[in-house]
């Protein structure tokens, strides 16, 4: 039983904690005041003193999980294996569960989508700034294998993978996987394959070059001008 005249953040966090728990194992219906407290063994009434009303809960609750998952992926992105934490992130169950839960909570909660909007947008954007460099190392840059796309497919293969066998689908899911750590094996290196990295540099040399090549010329038609 949790000390009723402690810490009042730690009761604050304490109660966030427990209705996390409780979603996990029950859903988000089943997120009350009275469940909450019970679980982290603090009288009802401080939900209440907490929080205005069990959407101001949910929110805050959401708004931890967020920061959770855009502090995670920023460690995978800087791991010895990103690409391999950053599918683990992605496919994580629980977590997956948790998302849908509150992707269904949004659609009557307008403060809750705006957030999911807001975390969309950060993980996004910081996944596809990883996905470029990572395709530039490996010298990838021809259609279809852009930034953006990869970043898509990751996740909606995850979410899939993860999600599915929740409720008894797996069909494809091994064959799926291993397509997918293929992909991962092959492109997930902290050190490029140094063929790769010989390419990337001939062609970057090359436009350089070529860049070189175009202002010099830019400059010689000015001064032929000015004469």
């Amino acid at each position: 039983m949790a000390n009723q005249n402690g810490n009042p953040q730690g009761s604050k966090a304490l109660l966030l904690a427990a209705a996390k728990a409780v979603m996990e194992e029950s859903g988000y219906a089943s997120v009350t005041s009275r469940r909450i407290a019970a679980k982290a063994g603090l009288k009802p009434q401080l939900v209440h003193y907490y929080f205005d009303t069990m959407d101001a809960l949910l929110l805050e609750l959401f708004r931890g999980l967020a920061t959770e998952i855009v502090d995670l992926q920023e460690a995978a992105v800087e791991s010895e294996t990103p690409l391999r934490k950053l599918w683990d992130l992605l496919s994580d169950r629980k977590k997956r569960i948790l998302l849908e839960q509150f992707l269904i909570i949004s659609c009557f909660n307008r403060s809750i989508q705006e957030e999911m909007g807001k975390l969309g947008k950060v993980f996004r954007d910081k996944q596809i700034k990883f996905l470029q460099r990572l395709l530039q190392e490996n010298g990838i840059s021809e259609f279809p294998w852009s930034a953006e796309f990869i970043s898509i497919l990751f996740n909606a293969l995850a979410r899939a993978l993860a999600i599915e066998p929740s409720y008894g689908l797996d069909l494809g899911s091994e064959k799926a996987m291993e397509v997918i750590n293929y992909y991962i094996d092959k492109f997930d290196r902290k050190i490029p394959d140094p063929a790769t990295t010989i390419l990337r540099l001939e062609r970057e040399n090359a436009e350089l070059k070529a860049r070189v090549a175009a202002l010099t010329g830019q400059l010689d038609a000015a001064c032929g001008t000015a004469v």
